[in-house]
């Protein structure tokens, strides 16, 4: 799969030891960035660390910048202001007004994010990629593409959790000193995350690397704005994170489930190395069968995505179409016939038994699911 190639470099499989983990990374350097706000999404202030693969900071720095907006950490309105009237940030208001915006700091950000031979690690890392975003597209400026490591999905596997944990608890469980540090500094909640990393990591006796390589839930990439876990990418490791997280096994299309369906669709990685037998194919499926197989049709959808293929909604638009039919989708391809357009018709069963399906897909399926093809 492409868009882990590096990471498959680095990141060790299970059966590779500790010694071959070491040789892997010898080269590597770690990033650690954290940015804070001014009011919730405009950026004032990107702080970094960089350190070796052992740990050691190599450099530091808070790079402070014009958000450009108005600074309210709080919540709005007086009665929920005192409630939660907000944090406080590290420098008076006068000492980030002084400082150009982001634009003149891109440049140096995008070079130090996008850096070949460096992984970057962060807690609960989507929201900063999220304020990176806010950034770059109020100012018109290109996405920051980079792959990432989020050290909190790490802790939520490893002690199988629902809810991830916040950093506060992980100090506290990890017992950190964390004292010296000022409390929304951008670069010393950056060292604090690498902190948290060093500390998990030598808790457990184990590199990075083999730390990931145990718990690849953590792997994510970020690309033209959108960040994305790996996870979700392939419909065998997003169902087995949802029968994990979730208490429900409802297997229909309820509006939940067809938004991360749908998100699925768009983030799907394709597996290469499949032969491309479907390419150029539209598969529609039977809408009874849709709507009642969430589960399933994620790995319809990836079986067909890695031959090739692409999943069509209308059965009038299809090339093969996965029934059997009912009397509305009957008349689409018989109106499809008419025009011109031959549609193969098979079942459920039948799609899981093509050639190149039966031995992996087929088995996932049946076994993992009980359904009865």
């Amino acid at each position: 799969m492409k868009i882990i190639n590096r990471f498959q470099k680095s990141i060790p499989l299970r059966f590779q030891t500790k010694k071959e983990c070491d040789i892997l990374i010898s080269f590597m350097r770690y990033l650690f960035f954290d940015i804070e706000c001014s009011e919730g999404k405009s950026m004032c202030s990107f702080g970094y660390v960089l350190t070796d693969e052992r740990f050691g900071i190599t450099a530091k720095e808070d790079v402070l910048m014009n958000p450009e907006a108005v600074f309210h950490t709080g919540a709005w309105g007086r009665k929920n202001r005192e409630a939660c009237p907000g944090i406080e940030m590290a420098y008076p208001k006068e000492t980030f007004l002084k400082r150009p915006p982001f634009p003149a700091f891109y440049d140096k950000i995008k070079n130090l994010i996008e850096y070949p031979d460096q992984k970057v690690i962060g807690f609960s890392h989507k929201n900063d990629t999220v304020f990176l975003d806010n950034a770059c597209k109020r100012y018109r400026l290109p996405s920051i593409d980079y792959e990432f490591i989020d050290v909190q999905n790490v802790h939520k596997d490893y002690y199988n959790l629902v809810n991830p944990a916040s950093t506060e608890k992980l100090v506290e469980e990890l017992n950190l000193d964390v004292g010296k540090y000022v409390p929304h500094k951008s670069d010393d909640d950056a060292e604090v995350s690498m902190l948290l990393t060093e500390s998990f990591c030598r808790k457990e006796g184990l590199s990075l690397d083999r730390l990931v390589s145990l718990y690849p839930n953590c792997m994510g990439v970020h690309k033209n704005y959108n960040t994305v876990y790996l996870f979700k990418t392939r419909a065998e490791t997003l169902i087995d994170a949802i029968n994990k997280n979730s208490t429900s096994k409802n297997n229909t299309m309820t509006n939940n489930n067809f938004s991360k369906y749908r998100r699925f669709l768009s983030d799907i990685i394709t597996d290469d190395a499949v032969e491309k037998t479907l390419a150029g194919k539209r598969v529609a499926v039977n809408r009874e069968y849709f709507e009642n197989h969430f589960r399933e049709m994620l790995l319809i959808a990836q079986a067909v995505m890695d031959r090739g293929g692409v999943i069509e909604p209308h059965a009038g638009r299809a090339d093969i179409f996965v029934g059997p039919p009912s009397d509305e989708e009957r008349k689409a391809l018989a109106a499809a016939e008419r025009k011109g357009r031959k549609v193969s018709e098979i079942t459920v069963k039948q799609l899981f038994e093509m050639p190149d399906i039966a031995d992996g897909d087929k088995c996932v399926v049946r076994e993992q699911y009980g359904e009865k093809l």
